[in-house]
């Protein structure tokens, strides 16, 4: 869910920490969903589901990320 969140611009990168020991940290920031959006995310999983040999620049346009 994370991922169609920054993929959909609902959720952005706030800070990448890198420590010595290859350890990262990555702070995002966002909204809380509400039920439409849940409705949308669930949309775009089944589409996904539905569309196996769809390739993914066509997903992302079909959700307006390109």
């Amino acid at each position: 869910m994370v991922a169609a969140l920054l993929l959909t611009g609902k959720l952005t990168v706030d800070s990448l920490t890198l420590f010595k020991e290859a350890t990262v940290v990555i702070g995002l920031t966002g909204r809380f969903l509400t039920k439409d959006d849940y409705k949308k995310l669930n949309d775009i999983v089944q589409n996904i589901n539905d569309n196996q040999e769809v390739e993914i620049g066509e997903i992302l346009k079909s959700i307006n990320v390109l």
